[in-house]
């Protein structure tokens, strides 16, 4: 039988949803430092080898004798290594320059920009200096984001010079935040401010082809940063109806990054002077959303890649037509977690609604930019109406107090 090589496990609440699903597809090899007890149950066999060592995996793997389908990680950190394994096992997968290009902001703006794929203003700066120069340049408000991180990290927004100024010291904060070497850059992308509601669209590419599966809707705390702070996932009908121009977009910028297979997460900006792609991450959705996704749908992205790969015709069909939404419960300041208390709501017909408390009692939390998606918990909402939806997951948040010393 032929397995699924991971990269990377991740940490349970947010990725035991996808190592599940893998496991359900086929047998997992896991790759990464460590096999927590949680993941045992879905790994057939575990290589402890770091996932950017791309030499040694390879040999392990051709000792094992393992015959393999597919390579995958949920980690943009790795999205290069998922490319050259492929490559170097004879498997189907995107190149090494489309993994690159889908992890440096810089080149896939110029790529945009060669196909003409709508996307905002950008300069590349090197410097503090060079980040107020650029800035300038293009215009408050600016936005700027380090060339090579991803989740939002040191994302700020500046609409003055001074606020700019600040923006930079976040900027050096979010450097010490990084969880690999591929991750560290010293380098600023400086951006125009799109202004207008975010979405995520999310994908099953096979051979070229863009299968639009999900839309999500993305909700940020507030400025300057753009710290997620809630998803929501709609199948209700009209709840997926994305505009033809918006669809189109999502496909060309698809085509411009050559992305020929797997799990694709594209954000997008509806500005006042149209869609905007912000980035395209050849991987899948973080947070939960592919989770929303098959708690909306039924359609589970992990089983459709796995299809993908074996030549099995895509059923994109949902087989309910539900809401799911996600909220992530923050500290209102820094502190060392004493509990989280929440009230148990009543709930309406229909509606379901699980808290789920992330970290652990005596945790020092933190707010951007010390720390980001420094969570104390989440919620998950699902119910028949974006509207009924929206509703009892605000009352839940309403609710919840994160207690700290």
């Amino acid at each position: 039988m032929k397995h699924i090589l991971l990269l990377d496990v991740g940490n349970q609440f947010y990725r035991e949803f996808a190592l599940a699903s893998l496991a359900r597809q086929a047998p997992v090899i896991l790759v990464g430092k460590s096999l927590p007890e949680w993941a045992e149950r879905y790994v057939a066999h575990w290589v402890d080898i770091d996932p950017e060592q791309i030499d040694e995996i390879a040999t392990q793997v051709e000792t094992l004798g393992i015959d393999l389908l597919l390579i995958v990680t949920y980690y943009e950190f790795y999205v290069e290594a998922v490319a050259l394994l492929s490559a170097r096992f004879g498997l189907r997968g995107n190149t090494l320059d489309t993994a690159r290009v889908s992890r440096d902001k810089r080149l896939m703006r110029e790529a945009f920009a060669r196909h003409g794929v709508s996307s905002p203003a950008s300069l590349l700066a090197l410097t503090d200096a060079e980040i107020v120069a650029a800035a300038r340049a293009i215009g408050f408000p600016v936005v700027i984001k380090p060339r090579k991180l991803a989740g939002s990290i040191g994302v700020v927004l500046a609409d003055t010079e001074q606020a700019l100024l600040a923006a930079i010291a976040a900027r050096h904060a979010s450097e010490k935040q990084v969880r690999t070497s591929s991750a560290i850059m010293d380098e600023t992308l400086v951006e125009a401010y799109v202004d207008g509601p975010e979405i995520s669209v999310e994908s099953v590419v096979a051979q070229g082809r863009v299968n639009i599966v999900a839309v999500t809707q993305k909700r940020l705390g507030p400025a300057p940063y753009f710290e997620e702070v809630g998803h929501l996932v709609s199948f209700e009908p009209g709840g997926q109806d994305l505009p033809p121009a918006v669809a189109a977009l999502v496909v060309a910028a698809h085509q411009a990054l050559a992305v020929q297979w797997g799990i694709t997460h594209t954000e997008i900006r509806l500005g006042k002077d149209g869609a905007k792609v912000i980035e395209l991450a050849t991987r899948a959705g973080g947070d939960q959303i592919l989770k929303l996704v098959e708690l909306a749908s039924g359609l589970d992205l992990f089983k459709l890649l796995v299809d993908s790969f074996r030549d099995v015709p895509l059923d994109l069909r949902p087989t309910r037509h539900r809401v799911a939404a996600i909220d992530f419960i923050y500290p209102p300041h820094a502190g060392v977690l004493v509990k989280v208390h929440a009230a148990l709501p009543a709930l309406p017909a229909g509606v379901r609604s699980q808290l789920v408390v992330e970290a652990a009692s005596g945790r020092t939390l933190k707010l951007p930019p010390d720390a980001f998606l420094d969570r104390a918990a989440f919620i998950i909402t699902q119910a028949d109406t974006a509207h009924e939806c929206r509703a009892a997951s605000t009352a839940r948040v309403r609710d919840t107090e994160v207690i700290l010393k």
